[in-house]
């Protein structure tokens, strides 16, 4: 038997490289496998949707809709929905611009008839649940949102129509019902969809206020009822986080199938922009992009679940550039959303006054009074930790007030924020620093 010969030094070496190569390879080969892996997460199936559902009705009452009256030239009594609520303020046609005519009252009320079988439409909606379509994909539009919008201006001109003429009842009524169809729109929905209902119920509540020393008693009592109900039935924050975290799990699962998902698409052409990010993105895990994504959403869903006042620091986006791109803060959308419901329940509470002024000729000493007859509760400060929005009587009228994102009574002096300081002047909004108290009528968001 022939001995086996030494390995020569170039044949070590040779062998020490194909070993080498081999674990360099399998190991690239791993790494790429493993950033490739598809990760498993629990995304529930959706809810069945109601039948008949609110959000078909609302857009079948938009469809209705007759935008104009046909020109009447030149006499200058063109009018359209749009010139409609721009001509009407606090009740009044307002001074049109130099050189303008505005449209005559008959006219805009002929055109608010026309559109009748919108508001009757409206109507039904109200009377049945509302729910969005969940979100399951980053594909997935929301095209309806500017209808709903165009539906809530509509209601607004009628609104303020009926305002001018006189119905301050029927102006408030319309009013309310903007809000009810703002406050239903994030049910079953994400974070936009909050967005669109909180910016829809600005626009009924701004006009709102300006019924409140018009409209009768018993308008005023049904108005506060209504506003009562409508808060019972608003979504959560929560709630909304939870189905923008699932709609957007959902979408990274379908980014991740297709193919050259890391350099096409949305995300490569966003990241292409930079080297560094280019980069970055080549080398992220599948995985870890979705655990990351995950745990950040679930932390800002439980802080979410706190009082405003005792929520926790919202934790930083995750470094991975698929949180980057897709987790933003959302500290901004918390706030707008506290501070509609706020405004919400201090209009509530400022109906609820209205009632008590009518039936017993003052205002009451304090807002316990207006328990069980004209509200079921005083509404909670979603400012304090404990406490219901504060009232004071300041002679034959009043101050009623939230303390504001600062938590600190100022005893009813309105924040800087949140009000005009003269006509056509610019109104700051409401923000998370905002100081001074948040007053009834006059901090408005």
């Amino acid at each position: 038997m022939t001995a086996r010969q030494p390995l020569s030094k170039g044949e070590k070496r040779l062998l020490i490289a194909t070993v080498l190569f081999v674990i360099v390879a399998g190991a690239i080969g791993w790494w790429f496998y493993s950033i490739n892996v598809n990760p498993v997460v629990n995304i529930p199936e959706p809810p069945p949707m109601p039948n008949p559902n609110a959000r078909d009705i609302y857009l079948a009452a938009q469809g209705l809709k007759v935008p104009s009256l046909p020109s009447i030239e030149p006499a200058g009594r063109h009018v359209d929905i749009d010139r409609v609520y721009s001509s009407i303020q606090a009740g009044k046609i307002v001074p049109p611009a130099p050189g303008e005519r505005p449209p005559a009252l008959a006219d805009m009320q002929a055109l608010m008839a026309k559109n009748a079988p919108v508001f009757a439409k409206v109507q039904q909606g109200v009377a049945c649940e509302y729910r969005e379509t969940p979100s399951r994909s980053f594909q997935q539009l929301f095209p309806h949102f500017a209808k709903l919008r165009d539906l809530a201006r509509t209601m607004l001109a009628d609104g303020d129509v009926k305002c001018a003429s006189g119905d301050w009842d029927g102006g408030a009524e319309r009013f309310v019902d903007i809000l009810r169809v703002g406050n239903d729109i994030p049910r079953g929905g994400v974070l936009i969809s909050m967005l669109v209902g909180v910016a829809i119920q600005a626009i009924g509540r701004a006009d709102a206020w300006n019924t409140l020393d018009h409209v009768s008693g018993a308008e005023a009592r049904r108005a506060a009822r209504r506003l009562e109900e409508i808060a019972a039935h608003r979504v959560s924050y929560a709630d909304i986080l939870q189905e923008e975290k699932w709609a957007t799990q959902a979408g990274l699962l379908e980014l991740f199938n297709t193919p050259r998902w890391r350099t096409q698409g949305m995300l490569g052409e966003v990241m292409s922009e930079s080297p560094t990010a280019f980069f970055r993105i080549q080398i992220v895990s599948k995985r870890t992009a979705m655990t990351n994504y995950t745990r950040y959403m679930d932390a800002l869903i439980a802080n979410a679940k706190q009082p405003y006042t005792n929520a926790t620091k919202v934790p930083p986006v995750p470094h991975d550039p698929v949180s980057q791109m897709f987790a933003p803060v959302f500290t901004k959308a918390r706030i707008k959303d506290v501070m509609a419901s706020t405004e919400n329940d201090l209009l509530m509470v400022s109906f609820a006054l209205r009632a008590y002024l009518a039936d017993h000729g003052k205002y009451p000493a304090g807002l316990q009074a207006l328990v069980p007859a004209y509200l079921k509760a005083i509404p909670a400060d979603p400012f304090t930790a404990n406490g219901t929005l504060r009232y004071k009587r300041t002679g034959k009228t009043y101050v009623l007030y939230s303390v504001g994102p600062n938590g600190a009574d100022d005893g009813g002096t309105p924040s800087a924020d949140g009000q005009s300081s003269g006509p056509g002047a610019p109104v700051s909004s409401l923000r998370t620093g905002s100081t001074g108290d948040i007053v009834a009528g006059v901090n408005r968001y």
